[in-house]
């Protein structure tokens, strides 16, 4: 059985940080949801991955611009087994929500 999964995070300027994860016996599938509530535009990255250091391949999106009043939403999304999903913005008021299913166990 599927359990949900639910995980807010704030990122801090600069700062490469998980905002999914995928436990080691289950996968995971969500949905992200990045919100900027500052007044200045935001660049921001996710990457799907093991490490902060990403892979040119491993980006879902890169300096994607972020304003105020328009989320940005990516998903469905598949994590394996021990993936994360990680975000950086070049700035702080940004917050990432994932929302999803921890599902098949390995």
């Amino acid at each position: 059985m599927a359990n949900e999964y639910n995980k807010r995070t704030a990122l801090s300027a600069s700062t490469t940080a998980a905002v999914a994860d995928a436990p080691a016996d289950k996968g995971l599938r969500c949905h992200v949801t990045v919100v900027n509530k500052g007044d200045v535009p935001r660049n921001v990255r996710l990457h799907i991955g093991t490490s902060t250091t990403a892979n040119a391949a491993d980006y879902l999106e890169y300096d994607a611009v972020v304003v105020k009043g328009t989320p940005l939403v990516r998903g469905p999304l598949v994590l394996k087994l021990n993936e994360k999903i990680y975000a950086w913005a070049n700035g702080a008021d940004v917050n990432v929500v994932a929302m999803g299913e921890e599902a098949w166990t390995a």
